[in-house]
């Protein structure tokens, strides 16, 4: 293993309150991402068994995709906020330790694959435990809502039988 990737989980272990608090915004980030993109794709599929193809189900899905892009966009912009303090307060809290490196020879770039190594060590764990969360949250989701469409169907509001299968696609992660 290099030097610098050596430094960076040392790090991460040394701090290891910043460390489960930064595990747990990008495994909440993506999960939350996941859950998102099956949401829509299980209405999607929803809609698509219920009306088959025609003008109405194609508007209604393209609506729903749109409302996906937007919550995914939402999501993203502040996981990259959450991500990005969490590193700027990391790299704040070590800058006397970065000011070690570089008089022992370090260059800024072995100062940045340090921070890099750290986002990716974090990333390997976080970003599958968030699917996998991510998942459940849709599964338990398509659940309830598949329970109240039954409940609109006995009590005739629908004029359609729908139901809101639980669907994994490639897109979502």
């Amino acid at each position: 293993m290099k030097l610098t990737a050596r430094l960076a989980y040392s790090q991460l272990k040394i701090n290891r309150k910043r460390t489960i608090w930064t595990l747990a915004g990008i495994a909440l980030s993506a999960a939350m991402l996941t859950a998102v993109c099956g949401f829509v794709a299980s209405a999607r599929l929803a809609v698509k068994t219920a009306f088959g193809i025609d003008s109405y189900s194609a508007a209604l899905t393209a609506a729903m995709t749109a409302l996906g892009l937007l919550l995914g966009a939402i999501i993203v912009f502040a996981s990259v906020i959450v991500a990005s303090n969490a590193f700027r307060v990391s790299a704040g809290e070590r800058t006397r330790q970065f000011g070690i490196l570089k008089s022992v020879g370090a260059t800024k770039r072995q100062i940045a694959q340090m921070i890099v190594y750290e986002g990716m060590f974090l990333s390997a764990i976080a970003i599958p435990v968030g699917w996998v969360l991510g998942l459940f949250v849709e599964f338990a989701g398509t659940l309830v809502v598949t329970d109240l469409l039954n409940m609109l169907n006995r009590d005739g509001a629908l004029t359609v039988e729908m139901s809101m299968p639980f669907v994994v696609t490639l897109p979502m992660f």
